[in-house]
C-alpha cells in the first residue's frame, strides 16, 4: 500500500517585520487551506530541501541586519509543513539576495545589487561588467543560480551583463554565454532531457532556447513572451517548463505565456490572464497556475485550460510560491 502524501503550498510575503513571513496552506484537490503561518523580515526567495535526514527550508531575507545586507535562515518542516527551529541568519555577504539553491550540502545565492555569487558559510564572487541598458545594465545584477541537469556545474544568471555563467561548485567561472543584448536573462528551467533550456529575459520580455552540454551552453533562438499586437510595457519573471509545455510570466501585460516545445522548435502558443498587477512568481500544479502579483497583492488560481479565475488570496507583496508534498500524517 502506498504512503498518502499531503501537498502544501507556501507563499513568502515580502514585507517587513512583523507582517512580513511565509504562508502556508494545505492543498486538497488543488483547493488551498490555510494551515499556518511563519513571521519572518522580507522573504525574498525560498526552495524545500529534501537531502538531509528531515526536510528543511531555506529562505533568503532581504535586510534583517538593518544595513543593506541580505541574510540566509534555514528552517525545519514537521509532519504538517510547520516551519520551526530557525537557524542563526547568515549574511549572504551583498545587498538584494533574490534567489538561492542547494548543491552538493552547500547553499548558493545570488545578490541582485551587488552583482554577486554567494556560497555558504563566506565564499563570494562578484562579478564586473555592463550591457547596453543605460538604466538596468550599467553594472552587474546576478538574479538566479542553480545546478546543471548533470550537476557538475552551476548556473549563474547575469541580467547586468547579458550573460549565463556557468561555476563549478567551489565557483570558479567554466564557460559563458551571451544572450541578445539588452533583453536582461533573469531565470532558467532546463527541459526534462537535460539538453535543452529555456531562459526568461526580463528587460524585453522574451524567452531564449539554449542547448546545454559538457559545461557549455549553446544560443538557439529567442521569442517574444508577448502577443503581437501588446503595444505597452511589460517586463518578463518567472519560468517553468512542465514536459513539453514552457510558461513564463509577464509584468505589465500582467499573465503567463504558454508555449509548445516541439522538434527543438519554442513555439509561441496564448497568454492567460494572472488577475493581479506584476506577477513575479508563478508554480504549476496540475491544471491550475498558482500566480503571485507582487503589485497586486494577491495570488490567483487561475485555469490552465481556459484561463479563469477559480480562486484569489489576498496577501501583501507576495513575491515566491513552493509546494512541499510530505507523507500524512500517522492519525489521518
Amino acid at each position: 500500500m502506498s504512503e498518502q502524501m499531503v501537498c502544501y503550498l507556501y507563499i513568502a510575503s515580502c514585507v517587513p517585520a512583523p507582517d512580513g513571513g511565509i504562508y502556508r496552506y494545505r492543498l486538497t484537490d488543488g483547493i488551498p487551506e490555510p494551515a499556518g503561518f511563519t513571521p519572518m523580515p522580507s522573504p525574498m526567495y525560498m526552495i524545500t530541501d529534501f537531502s538531509g535526514k528531515e526536510p528543511a527550508m531555506h529562505v533568503v531575507l532581504l535586510d534583517p541586519y538593518g544595513r543593506r545586507e541580505s541574510g540566509l535562515v534555514t528552517y525545519r518542516m514537521d509532519e504538517n509543513g510547520d516551519l520551526f527551529d530557525p537557524s542563526e541568519i547568515l549574511p549572504t555577504l551583498g545587498e538584494t539576495a533574490c534567489h538561492l539553491c542547494a548543491h552538493e550540502g552547500e547553499i548558493y545565492a545570488v545578490n541582485y545589487d551587488s552583482g554577486s555569487v554567494f556560497r555558504t558559510p563566506d565564499l563570494l564572487v562578484t562579478h564586473t561588467g555592463h550591457s547596453v541598458n543605460p538604466e538596468r545594465q550599467n553594472e552587474a545584477h546576478t538574479h538566479y543560480v542553480h545546478p546543471t541537469p548533470d550537476g557538475r556545474f552551476l548556473c549563474v544568471t547575469d541580467l547586468g551583463m547579458d550573460q549565463i555563467i556557468l561555476y563549478d561548485r567551489d565557483l570558479h567561472p567554466h564557460s559563458a554565454v551571451r544572450l541578445p543584448d539588452g533583453h536582461g536573462p533573469r531565470h532558467l528551467v532546463f527541459h526534462e532531457d537535460g539538453t535543452h533550456v529555456f531562459c526568461m529575459n526580463e528587460l524585453e520580455s522574451t524567452v531564449s532556447l539554449l542547448r546545454y552540454s559538457d559545461g557549455e551552453m549553446e544560443l538557439l533562438n529567442t521569442v517574444s513572451a508577448l502577443p503581437d499586437d501588446f503595444t505597452g510595457e511589460s517586463t518578463g519573471a518567472a519560468i517553468r517548463c512542465i514536459g513539453n509545455t514552457v510558461y513564463s510570466s509577464n509584468r505589465g501585460h500582467d499573465s503567463i505565456a504558454v508555449f509548445d516545445f516541439t522538434d527543438g522548435k519554442l513555439v509561441f502558443r496564448k497568454t492567460v490572464p494572472t488577475f493581479g498587477a506584476n506577477p513575479r512568481d508563478f508554480i504549476v500544479v496540475g491544471d491550475r497556475i498558482i500566480a503571485t502579483n507582487e503589485a497586486g497583492n494577491c495570488v490567483c488560481f487561475v485555469s490552465v485550460t481556459d484561463g479563469t479565475l477559480l480562486r484569489k488570496i489576498d496577501m501583501p507583496a507576495p513575491l515566491c510560491a513552493v509546494t512541499a508534498e510530505l507523507p500524512a500524517p500517522q492519525d489521518e
